[in-house]
């Protein structure tokens, strides 16, 4: 299963464009990341239509104890233009990734790498991607929920 996820992504950088039901994707690989709080946010991928953006993210607890992540309905992001991208909410697992949708719990020292999708705004062309993902709690006496902001995401395709 894990060598066809690599020979995947492997024909997304070759092409220069993936496909998603009949719908032709741009990728970007930022590499950016943000940390607050002992968590940390990592970009990995961003594959951008007309229609919608997909973001696969890493999310890290790096310090003990729990942290969770509630990425839904309150993470925002916007373009250099203030155009906002709203999530895709759908229990349709097949483009919703469920752990997200629900929330992500994670250990200390422990990660998850998903994928969320925010629908593009008509005539959307955005050069520069601007992310805070939030809520994050801490199960821990700093319980009060705090965001991440990433740093400005250029989006050179």
């Amino acid at each position: 299963m894990r060598v066809a996820h690599v020979l995947c992504a492997l024909a997304v950088l070759l092409l220069g464009a993936a496909s998603h039901g009949g719908v032709a994707y741009k990728v970007v690989r930022p590499g950016v990341s943000a940390t607050e709080n002992g968590v940390r946010i990592i970009v990995r991928r961003i594959a951008i239509s007309r229609h919608e953006i997909a973001i696969t993210m890493t999310l890290q607890n790096l310090e003990p104890g729990f942290a969770t992540f509630l990425p839904y309905n309150k993470s925002v992001l916007t373009d250099d233009r203030d155009n906002v991208y709203r999530s895709i909410e759908t229990r349709d697992w097949r483009f919703t990734d469920k752990r997200f949708f629900l929330g992500v719990r994670l250990a200390g020292n422990a990660e998850y790498t998903g994928t969320m999708r925010f629908a593009a705004p008509p005539g959307s062309n955005a050069r520069e991607l601007h992310l805070e993902i939030s809520p994050v709690l801490r199960e821990d006496d700093r319980s009060i929920p705090f965001g991440v902001a990433l740093p400005s995401i250029p989006v050179v395709l």
